[in-house]
Formats: C-alpha cells, sequence, structure tokens
C-alpha cells in the first residue's frame, strides 16, 4: 500500500468496522469492555484538549489568512520538519498501524476526503466514529486531501523539538498534513 509520507512493514489495517476495530483495542489491552460491550479507554494524563500545545505552521500560502494569536499558535516550518520526520520514523516501525479513509463534512461538494493513520485501534475507531465514512463505492475513488498522524506514545522532548511540553498538534496547511503526538486523548483527532 502506497502511504506517500513512509514505508511501513508491519500489519496494516484499512478500513476496519467498529467492531474489528473495538475487539483488536481490548485484545492489544488498550481498553476493556464495560458490563454493557462498550469499549472503555484510559486518556492517560491529558483528559481533554491541550490548547498549550496546538501549532499551525506559518508559511507564505496561509500567512495572511490566519488570525495569529493566543490560539492560532504560529510554528515554523523547520520545527514542524524535525518532528513530523521523528513521528514518520516512530510510525513507520509499530508492528501495526491503523488506517482510516473518510471525510469531514457531509455535503458531497463541500467534503474534504482525509486520512487518519494512528497506532492503535481505539483511536481509529474514534475517528471513525467522528468523520463521515465512505460507502463502499466511495472508498473505490477515495483519495486523501488531508492526513492526520497520530502518534499518542510518541513524546516531543520540548527542549530538543520546540515544544511546550511532550504532546503537540502541529497543522500544516500548505501540506495539508496534520502531525500529533504525545497524547492519548482522541479528541485532539478532530
Amino acid at each position: 500500500m502506497d502511504l506517500g509520507l513512509f514505508h511501513f512493514s508491519g500489519k496494516i489495517h484499512l478500513n476496519l468496522s467498529n467492531n474489528d476495530l473495538i475487539n483488536i483495542a481490548v485484545s492489544n489491552n488498550e481498553g476493556v469492555f464495560s458490563a454493557h460491550d462498550a469499549l472503555v479507554t484510559t486518556t492517560g494524563e491529558r483528559t481533554g484538549r491541550s490548547p498549550n500545545d496546538r501549532y499551525i505552521v506559518s508559511e507564505s500560502s496561509s500567512q495572511e489568512k490566519i488570525h495569529w494569536g493566543d490560539t492560532n499558535v504560529a510554528i515554523s516550518l523547520d520545527v514542524f520538519d524535525s518532528l513530523k520526520h521523528k513521528i514518520i520514523d516512530y510510525i513507520s516501525i509499530q508492528d501495526e498501524i491503523f488506517i482510516q479513509d473518510l471525510y469531514c463534512g457531509a455535503e458531497e461538494n463541500q467534503r474534504l476526503p482525509l486520512r487518519v493513520i494512528t497506532q492503535t485501534a481505539w483511536h481509529s475507531a474514534f475517528a471513525r466514529n467522528m468523520f463521515i465514512r465512505p460507502s463502499k463505492n466511495d472508498l473505490v475513488s477515495h483519495i486523501p486531501e488531508f492526513t492526520i498522524i497520530h502518534a499518542p506514545k510518541f513524546n516531543a522532548i520540548p527542549e530538543e523539538d520546540g515544544t511546550n511540553s511532550e504532546a503537540f498538534v502541529m497543522i500544516n496547511l500548505k501540506e495539508k498534513l496534520v502531525i500529533i503526538g504525545g497524547t492519548e486523548y482522541a479528541g485532539e483527532i478532530k
């Protein structure tokens, strides 16, 4: 499978159903079944979004289109590229990854095809629940225009990586790429 950004030799779980993902999550000790057979997981120390760890790459195509400030914090392309290479190297050596091809937006003429790549089944199930799932016919022609790479167990080193903490959510609008690391809180994916 061509993943574009990197090569992966482990097991790729592509567009699995929620039931399959949940069963794998339990099998991989990512969570447990409740008394009512719902998946129960934990998010580690972060139980919500981490707004001080969210950045947007400052580059020429988006520089004038973003209202920079406390919410939209700029990060340099060099810092982004360094972490992008580290997270790609990290995810490339995992035993398995989970990929969901999805849409953001319900209106056909405005929806954005995206791909979510993560190292855990339960985060893949979360993404599958949050975004629009393509029909089998749509999957045949689905070409992701935006990619989200989520490595919850990959931590940044703030002193080396130019981040505020080990967690980061970095958005590069020009590359149409989001990289997320250091947080198991699934809400960062959305």
